[in-house]
């Protein structure tokens, strides 16, 4: 359960980097990126 809790702050990062960089497919892609990055450091892959 605190790990689940833990990510919220993960997401919240996302979802603001997502917002930041909606203007291009090329940064679009970027923020896919980090948000990929921050799920598989969360679940520790």
């Amino acid at each position: 359960m605190a790990k689940l809790e833990g990510c919220i702050s993960y997401f919240r990062d996302a979802i603001r980097t997502v917002n930041a960089y909606t203007t291009l497919e090329e940064t679009e892609k970027s923020a896919l990126i980090f948000i990929e990055g921050k799920i598989l450091k969360l679940f520790d892959f």
